[in-house]
């Protein structure tokens, strides 16, 4: 178990932000940007816990300067700790 941190695209839509990872394939997204870094963050630490299950190895990070930027949104930097998604998971499990 790790932490890891890969780029999330943001893209405004609907009144909201749809959420995207360059090295991972799915979307999440967000009713506003602070929704939508939570579901990034939840996406991504689900997405790595699960690889970790597989034993896959884990992509690198694309470098910020190679992603495009969609008009009206950003681009960021989302963090997943595996380890405190293992506890949640287990603490979900026991209930």
């Amino acid at each position: 178990m790790a932490r890891y941190v890969y780029p999330a695209v943001f893209t405004p839509e609907d009144g909201g932000y749809v959420v995207t990872f360059p090295d991972w394939g799915g979307a999440t997204q967000g009713e506003d940007v602070a929704d939508a870094i939570d579901m990034a963050a939840d996406f991504l630490g689900f997405t790595c816990w699960n690889a970790e299950q597989a034993h896959e190895a884990l992509k690198q990070p694309t470098p910020l300067k190679a992603i495009a930027v969609p008009d009206g949104g950003f681009v960021n930097l989302v963090t997943a700790d595996t380890e405190a998604y293992q506890k949640i998971i287990d603490r979900n499990n026991t209930k």
